[in-house]
């Protein structure tokens, strides 16, 4: 296998690195058969996976999917963390599932596109691309759109009842992130360093933006710019329309952090442990808030609050127009994904295979559950009484 390179031999040297992170993690995830982990605080829930967890959570219709370095999908009831199912259908997962009209969609590093059903997890088809897949899929107006990996390189549109290929348009590297879909258009972000915008029904190429190193952040697309940032410690504002840059603005390091945009400011994090808050129109910063580890978990912002995982594994709440700190709560291991805010509740995934649910106002169920020593069951939500 090979790993992501950017335009020479700077990232192949790196992709060994990231290849043997990968594998580090993946033989140090969790393993089946352990006591059940001891709560040692009131909460809403928390749900152990039998793998690590590098992927975001999904909720639909009261149910929130997540997808497991075991392979394993997961259903579970949003209110209480009891499983509905979960399925074992690949050899690891580090694709976030997306749900609509029904149907749960995810990559698997077998190289394979699954199509669930969201109330039962039978399979409704597969599709193989050539390599393992890392871009997490988006659905829209019937169509899957997912990025290829390294042997790969293509942006895929699938027929989302069929699974067929409607068509696949080829870049230089390997796609990491999540597509965008707005008014048509198809905005993707490859390791090649480079901001695509396609035609949605056809793949055809409206325009590409050239960033100074590689990208693993999924473009963000409001009001006409696209926002996404860069390994150049850059992140960037473009036209939507033309590519052509509206804004740039430095931060302190790398970032593979996916930018999130309300009421007229860019939050994203860094490698360097702050979070960002950028005017969106001008890329003025309005505040920064210094974590303790890197940030590459992506904001979710919610009722004026931004809500951001750190790697110093804590989950962070933050006032959206001042970054003053309203709550932080600990979790079992880094959290380095997208946060997802539904209900009042935010839902996070650290590591270590463990899921939690937060309240979203004061943080309120985050049970520190020790690291394991011995065997330990998964699959099962924890309810610690409420106080």
């Amino acid at each position: 296998m090979r790993w992501p390179h950017w335009k020479g031999s700077r990232w192949a040297a790196t992709g060994l690195a990231i290849g043997s992170a990968l594998v580090l993690v993946y033989l140090a995830g969790p393993s089946s058969g352990s006591p059940k982990p001891r709560n040692t605080a009131a909460g809403l829930w928390t749900f152990r996976t039998d793998g690590i967890l590098r992927t975001a959570p999904a909720v639909a219709d009261g149910v929130v999917y997540v997808s497991d370095g075991h392979g394993t999908v997961y259903a579970m009831d949003a209110a209480t963390g009891d499983e509905r199912w979960s399925r074992e259908m690949d050899f690891m997962f580090f694709s976030s599932p997306a749900v609509a009209d029904g149907v749960v969609y995810v990559g698997g590093n077998g190289g394979r596109v699954y199509a669930m059903d969201a109330a039962t997890g039978d399979e409704r088809w597969t599709h193989k691309l050539r390599d393992l897949i890392f871009s997490s899929p988006t659905v829209a107006n019937g169509v899957v759109y997912i990025g290829g990996g390294e042997d790969d390189r293509q942006l895929h549109a699938l027929d989302a009842a069929t699974g067929d290929e409607l068509w696949a348009h080829r870049m230089e590297q390997m796609i990491v992130s999540k597509p965008a879909v707005v008014d048509g258009i198809v905005y993707a972000s490859s390791t090649d360093g480079n901001v695509y915008a396609l035609d949605a029904a056809t793949g055809a190429i409206r325009w590409t933006h050239e960033t100074g190193d590689w990208i693993g952040s999924s473009p963000a697309v409001v009001d006409g710019v696209v926002y996404v940032g860069s390994y150049d410690r850059k992140v960037y504002a473009l036209d939507a329309t033309t590519g052509l840059a509206r804004w740039t603005h430095g931060i302190g390091d790398v970032t593979n952090c996916s930018p999130a945009v309300a009421d007229g400011v860019v939050y994203i994090g860094g490698n360097d442990g702050k979070v960002y808050a950028l005017d969106a129109v001008t890329g003025a910063e309005r505040w920064t808030h210094k974590t303790g580890g890197p940030t590459n978990s992506s904001p979710a912002v919610a009722d004026g609050v931004v809500y951001i995982g750190s790697s110093d594994n804590k989950v962070y709440a933050l006032d959206a127009a001042t970054g003053a700190e309203r709550w932080s709560r600990p979790t079992n291991d880094r959290v380095r994904t997208p946060l997802t805010v539904s209900g009042g509740v935010v839902y996070v995934t650290s590591e270590d295979g463990t899921v939690y649910a937060m309240e979203a106002k004061t943080g309120f169920g985050t049970p520190r559950t020790p690291p394991a020593t011995g065997p330990r069951p998964m699959g099962q939500a924890v309810t610690p009484p409420r106080r």
